[in-house]
């Protein structure tokens, strides 16, 4: 039997995120980034409400995803 979801709600929120120690890519001095932060909440027919909440700086953005497809998977 197909679980029915519904996805109620999706926020998004960033942040300046500074590093304590500067590191160096190559030729460039990276000294910060950009914190994401993603709350989801679903409904899942039958079962009632959850919600899942991630972060990670904008280099990782494929963990958002990953995690969305998780939320998916319950």
């Amino acid at each position: 039997m197909p679980l029915h979801l519904k996805v109620k709600d999706i926020a998004y929120f960033e942040r300046p995120l500074p590093f304590a120690r500067p590191f160096r890519f190559g030729a460039v001095t990276v000294n910060a980034a950009r914190q994401v932060f993603v709350r989801v909440e679903i409904e899942v027919e039958g079962k009632g409400r959850a919600t899942g909440a991630s972060a990670e700086h904008r280099l990782r953005l494929h963990r958002q995803q990953a995690f969305a497809l998780q939320l998916l998977a319950l």
